[in-house]
């Protein structure tokens, strides 16, 4: 097989990986909240739950969002209750934002999806094969 096939093979899988995460999802929290979140809106929350409390020009910058697309995610996740605003002492024109209880549970919700549609992939294998899948794949994110 030639490396362009290879490469067109791998879209292939990615695409099935994705669409099959995709929908465990769906079926997983099809009755929850997160059913009704974009995917920008999931990424602003998932940064938060990795990162901690962020300034919303830190958040844009590390999620390549302009300024302005991220202040209509966050007016729609405060207005959830999902993160909250905090303006610092120092500079009160600084916006920090952070996950709420309520968006850390909606969090826990997606993981655990993750985890299913992980669970899945992974059972299909060996455990030799689990183990030189996870290999290949660090080596192949880097």
């Amino acid at each position: 097989m030639e490396f362009k096939d290879r490469v067109l093979l791998l879209n292939e899988h990615f695409f099935q990986l994705y669409q099959s995460r995709f929908f465990q999802e769906k079926k997983t929290c099809s009755n929850s909240p997160i059913a009704l979140l974009t995917h920008n809106d999931l990424r602003v929350m998932e940064f938060l739950d990795r990162k901690g409390i962020l300034t919303m020009k830190e958040l844009a910058e590390y999620l390549s969002l302009p300024m302005s697309t991220l202040t209509s995610i966050a007016n729609k996740l405060v207005k959830n209750k999902y993160i909250n605003r905090v303006r610092i002492d120092e500079d009160r024109r600084v916006v920090q934002v952070q996950l709420t209880k309520l968006g850390l549970q909606i969090i826990e919700l997606r993981k655990n999806a993750h985890t299913s549609v992980s669970e899945e992939l992974l059972k299909s294998l060996t455990t030799d094969e689990q183990d030189e899948f996870l290999r290949l794949l660090k080596k192949a994110i880097g």
